[in-house]
């Protein structure tokens, strides 16, 4: 394996999950992935934000706008945010 040197990180996504009250919504656009990687993805991130900071969160895909929707169903737990 070939060591490369000053390759940058690529940047994560942020997501607003602990931001959101309920039903809020954002969308993520498909970008460069298949529909199946984004969803992936995308679950992946609601599925830990429950995990650490509670609530509830659902999307659906939007197929005309070529992305998903994300929507609270549930806020986050506050206490829970309070202690970052």
């Amino acid at each position: 394996m070939e060591i490369e040197k000053n390759i940058p990180v690529k940047q994560q996504r942020h997501y607003p999950f602990k931001k959101m009250e309920e039903n809020d919504s954002f969308f993520v656009p498909r970008e460069q992935k298949t529909m199946k990687q984004l969803r992936a993805a995308v679950a992946s991130a609601i599925h830990r934000t429950q995990k650490l900071f509670g609530g509830r969160f659902t999307m659906r895909t939007e197929h005309d706008e070529d992305g998903i929707r994300v929507w609270c169903v549930e806020p986050c737990a506050q206490e829970r945010l309070d202690d970052l």
